[in-house]
């Protein structure tokens, strides 16, 4: 474990009373030899003793010192902080891309629900650092500490995207029913089905039939599919682009 160096406070009483100890050790000790200047030997280990503490306080109080020296103020003209602000705000541009394209596919929903469920604490820490973003995006900062308050917030939002990710990687489906899971699997055959049938009428009704499958879950607490999954399936059963 490494230990701090001591603050400046600390290293100045520290010296402040090893210096009187010294100063009160030297005039005993010179009172002692001028009584018995035969006691010479004996009081000179307890003056070199007092002495060097005394140094080593002193070369303390200097780290202390050294230690303790103010941050340098950070000034950064209106260009660099447009520049930084930018590079800020594309990387939050597209964590929120790579959140909108999930919450629109069925597939990627079915297959990590986790990632849509707010009761799962990562999902729920995804969400708020990701609101969190999204105020402080809506003003340009004008500092350079209002920059680095809202890039921390776009990196924290990102290292939480990925902590949901992987955590809803983990938990897959483990948390539905025997009976869900079924409902899950009919779901995502229906999604294959119409991905891979170039037959118009046969895929718009896989489609359908897919969203109103998904329309029972969502209803019936089962399984959270976003508006977005659910408005993409409802234009593809219309005959629109996958």
């Amino acid at each position: 474990m490494t230990r701090r160096p001591p603050t400046r406070t600390e290293a100045a009483l520290l010296l402040a009373f090893a210096t009187v100890l010294s100063f009160v050790t030297t005039v005993a000790a010179l009172v002692t030899l001028v009584v018995k200047p035969g006691n010479f030997l004996s009081v000179l280990p307890l003056l070199i003793g007092f002495y060097g503490a005394t140094a080593m306080l002193f070369f303390m109080r200097r780290e202390a010192i050294g230690s303790q020296k103010p941050v340098p103020h950070i000034v950064m003209g209106p260009a660099d902080l447009a520049r930084a602000h930018d590079a800020a705000r594309r990387r939050l541009a597209t964590l929120r891309a790579e959140y909108a394209a999930f919450e629109s596919d069925a597939v990627q929903v079915l297959r990590l629900p986790a990632l849509v469920d707010v009761s799962v604490p990562s999902t729920a820490r995804f969400v708020e650092d990701l609101a969190a973003a999204l105020v402080l995006d809506a003003e340009t900062p004008r500092s350079v500490a209002g920059l680095r308050e809202y890039t921390s917030a776009v990196n924290r939002a990102r290292r939480s995207w990925d902590a949901a990710r992987e955590a809803a990687r983990r938990i897959r489906d483990t948390t539905l029913a025997p009976g869900e899971h079924a409902a899950v699997r009919r779901v995502l055959r229906l999604l294959d089905l119409a991905a891979d049938n170039d037959n118009e009428a046969e895929r718009r009704l896989a489609y359908a039939r897919a969203r109103d499958e998904l329309t029972k879950l969502s209803g019936s607490g089962t399984l959270s599919v976003p508006p977005a999954a659910m408005a993409t399936l409802a234009a593809r059963a219309q005959g629109e682009p996958r």
